[in-house]
């Protein structure tokens, strides 16, 4: 049934029907959302939660959900026609972000994360990461190949290891120097029993015909049992792996140049779209009918340059790789590979082939079909699938029996032994577990003593581990027709990242505190040019609307104002009695500290408002009355200074 809903309607029902421990907007913010997809509405205010339409203006219906985050949206975006899709026509990617949306939105005392982060994009990662590290206060149980995410989330790893769990206190970071201690002692165990073993079996060969030949006899017997009973495994990953791969042959010193290019396709409906990510790509609209991918790039990759390409799903990232490699057509620009420049191309989605084929007879076939007169051993070909984790029985399985991650590792240690001075690989990750991705990060790392691939690579990835340890230059999508080019690591720019967003912060948050300072001393001098022009008003003129007249929005809150309203100060020439003072309790205070303290006061209840607006606070009913209760006080304490104020500028 849920299969043949519309995408939307699951995510509104989910939080309309998962409220609990939220507040009351939430819910009402869901029916909101449904009734602006109902009547075709065209605007609707963002919700204060974690639901915020997206309404395109001018376009009746065309209306997007969007998971939001602390400061900002990210999740699942379904937009224009996909809105009313049924969920059995979404992609892969699509649906798992459309259930991910649905289960946070439920706000569950415990959540089940079965590798959630599959089909998101770098900009998705961080904001799950954010949501369930900062505003989550259920428990997690997250199944993840994300190192980062496992860094920042976790506080407890359970590994499954032959068959066992085995636990580990801290995040991934303590998991890997726990475990790699732990291995360390199980190494250092298992010599010594094969040392102790050894000198047994000396023993026994030694006297097994002579006169102790009882006693050797017997110790064979209790050597059998220990080794049935007690024989500590040797870990696989304490064995020296050293990868070197085949030297490939020199390319000049520019492997790709690109110049002014630009890749654009007709909007969706209008016959084309782009043909790398899922479910819409979100480039710019430029122009009727068009959509920008990239445009006015221009860029050099030099000779053994390392450059990571990033950016929200359906950007451009593989269509751009295919423009490089002339499998695709620049709508203008030109592109221009190097000479004597030899590829190797790791695609998303290959061509089943040699599915017949066990995986060392694969290895041997593929460098054989890669370079022509090549030829590798099958001991060779065996070594190769043991440095990619193919160990024993493995390496004699057929292709066509192999996982996902199976198969992509058996490409990749064909691709990166196959002598290629130009590896391009786009989402090589997609399907390995950790170690296999820590496998091809040492394979691509380029170390002093001539290890790892030493030519250029291009990867496109979202596993910023693999990112951060591999590529010193990026090229970063915006999904909005731009890309920037940026010299340093990952973790360079997601901090020059996090430090903008800072400053744009903080530099939003000064305009509105000015602003506001500006809108209360412009309030102030209206109250007090108002009253100075009634004491000094004529009495006496014949015009008598003129005759100290004062401004409605000039008089004392309070003040009765219009016909019968009685006197306006200055009007007559004896003024009134004048009234009590209010019990404020601050008639001491100069009014230079009162003014002082009211724009402290106003600057408090602001930045309570503001803390109200957070998401977390509803989610802590502790937490939700004490700044409720924070805020109502600060509300009080600056109404008792007001009507001090007001007071004196009557007086």
């Amino acid at each position: 049934e849920a299969a043949r809903e519309a995408s939307f309607d699951v995510v509104v029902d989910a939080g309309r029907t998962g409220h609990r421990g939220l507040p009351a907007n939430l819910v009402a913010g869901a029916d909101a959302v449904g009734l602006v997809c109902r009547t075709s509405l065209a605007s609707l205010a963002a919700l204060p939660l974690h639901l915020a339409p997206l309404v395109e203006s001018g376009a009746p219906g065309r209306v997007g959900l969007v998971v939001v985050g602390p400061g900002r949206p990210y999740g699942v975006r379904e937009v224009a026609e996909q809105f009313g899709v049924p969920v059995s026509g979404l992609s892969g990617g699509q649906k798992g972000r459309l259930a991910l949306a649905k289960l946070l939105l439920e706000n569950p005392d415990l959540l089940l994360l079965d590798e959630p982060t599959n089909h998101l994009d770098i900009a998705g990662r961080e904001w799950l990461e954010e949501f369930l590290a900062e505003e989550f206060k259920g428990a997690v149980l997250i199944i993840s190949h994300d190192r980062y995410v496992l860094d920042r989330v976790v506080e407890r790893i359970e590994e499954v290891e032959a068959g066992r769990l085995i636990e580990y206190p801290g995040n991934y970071t303590a998991f890997r120097e726990i475990r790699a201690m732990r291995l360390l002692t199980q190494q250092r165990a298992y010599e010594n029993q094969q040392s102790q073993w050894a000198k047994e079996e000396e023993f026994i060969r030694r006297f097994r015909a002579g006169q102790r030949a009882k006693e050797a006899q017997g110790r064979q017997s209790k050597l059998e049992r220990q080794k049935e009973l007690f024989s500590i495994e040797r870990p696989a990953e304490m064995a020296s792996i050293h990868i070197r791969l085949p030297e490939a042959p020199r390319s000049g010193d520019q492997v790709v140049t690109l110049r002014e290019a630009e890749k654009k396709f007709p909007a969706r409906g209008a016959g084309a779209s782009a043909d790398d990510g899922e479910g819409g790509g979100t480039g710019a609209a430029y122009g009727a009918g068009e959509r920008v991918l990239f445009h006015d790039l221009s860029l050099t990759i030099s000779r053994g340059e390392r450059w990571g390409i990033i950016g929200p799903n359906g950007a451009g990232k593989t269509t751009l790789i295919k423009c490089l490699l002339g499998q695709s057509e620049l709508t203008s620009g030109f592109s221009r590979l190097g000479a004597n420049v030899v590829i190797g191309y790791f695609a998303q989605l290959p061509s089943e082939q040699d599915g017949d084929l066990p995986v060392f007879e694969y290895l041997q076939r593929a460098i054989r079909r890669e370079n022509p007169g090549a030829l590798m051993s099958e001991q060779q070909a065996r070594d190769l699938a043991g440095m990619f984790l193919f160990s024993g029985r493995d390496q004699d399985k057929l292709m066509g029996s192999l996982s996902g991650g199976e198969r992509s590792r058996a490409r990749l240690a064909a691709l990166l032994a196959s002598a290629k001075n130009l590896i391009v690989l786009d989402e090589p990750t997609n399907h390995l577990d950790i170690p296999s991705a820590e496998r091809l990060e040492a394979a691509l790392r380029r170390t002093e003593d001539g290890e790892g691939y030493q030519g250029t690579l291009l990867l496109i990835s979202h596993d910023r581990a693999l990112i951060d340890a591999t590529c010193d230059h990026l090229l970063v999508f915006d999904g909005q027709g731009n890309v920037e080019v940026f010299l340093g690591t990952y973790s360079e720019f997601h901090r020059r990242q996090v430090e903008r967003q800072r400053a744009a912060q903080q530099t939003s948050e000064q305009k509105a505190a000015r602003a506001k300072a500006a809108e209360q001393n412009a309030a102030r001098a209206d109250l007090k040019n108002g009253k100075g022009a009634a004491k000094g008003a004529p009495t006496s003129s014949p015009a008598a609307g003129s005759r100290g007249a004062v401004s409605a929005a000039a008089l004392p809150a309070g003040r009765p104002s219009g016909p019968g309203a009685g006197p306006i100060p200055g009007s007559a020439p004896k003024k009134g009695p004048k009234p009590p003072a209010p019990k404020t309790g601050l008639g001491w205070m100069p009014i230079e500290r009162l003014e002082a303290d009211m724009a402290k006061l106003q600057a408090q209840v602001k930045a309570a408002d503001e803390a109200l607006a957070d998401p977390g606070v509803y989610l802590d009913a502790g937490k939700c009355r004490d700044a409720l209760s924070r805020r109502d006080q600060l509300a009080a304490e600056l109404e008792r200074h007001e009507t001090e104020w007001l007071y004196r500028m009557e007086g």
